[in-house]
């Protein structure tokens, strides 16, 4: 009878425990995805989540503002490449999501108008299959990054 007792006692701890595993884990992954700006973020929204593909396929925008601007240094000045990357790699998905999501149709008017302005700086990373595409306005304080996994 008691070991009986012991055993479920063992059994529903690691449950406990694995459950507490996955959902510290689930809670990370957010700031995880805007890693190379994590220590600058002072505060950041996921605007748009698609719907997960086959594997680890998707489409997801971040708005983010700064701390400080003291970490940019990676961050290139608008130039050609920025519209070629944008419109390469970002620009699809954001107008297929568009059809089949109203929600990211006043995104795409938000993103359009940072990445006309003249003070937009941006870095391009891509690594692993997943490109993320960061665009910052210094005289806005306001962000956004594009992950695209496919």
């Amino acid at each position: 009878m008691k070991t009986r007792k012991i055993i479920l006692t063992l059994i529903l701890a690691f449950i406990a425990v694995v459950l507490c595993i996955i959902y510290v884990a689930k809670s990370n992954k957010t700031i995880s995805d805007l890693s190379e700006m994590s220590s600058s973020i002072e505060d950041y929204t996921i605007k748009f989540k698609s719907d997960r593909g086959f594997g680890n396929d998707r489409f997801d925008i971040y708005s983010f503002s700064l701390k400080s601007q003291d970490n940019l240094k990676d961050f290139r000045q608008k130039n050609d490449e920025l519209d070629q990357i944008f419109d390469n790699n970002f620009e699809t998905m954001v107008v297929s999501k568009q059809e089949k999501n109203n929600q990211i149709q006043e995104l795409k008017v938000d993103i359009e108008k940072l990445k006309n302005s003249k003070h937009i700086l941006y870095k391009y990373i891509e690594e692993d299959g997943t490109k993320k595409l960061y665009l910052y306005d210094k005289n806005t304080n306001k962000g956004y990054c594009m992950i695209l996994t496919i």
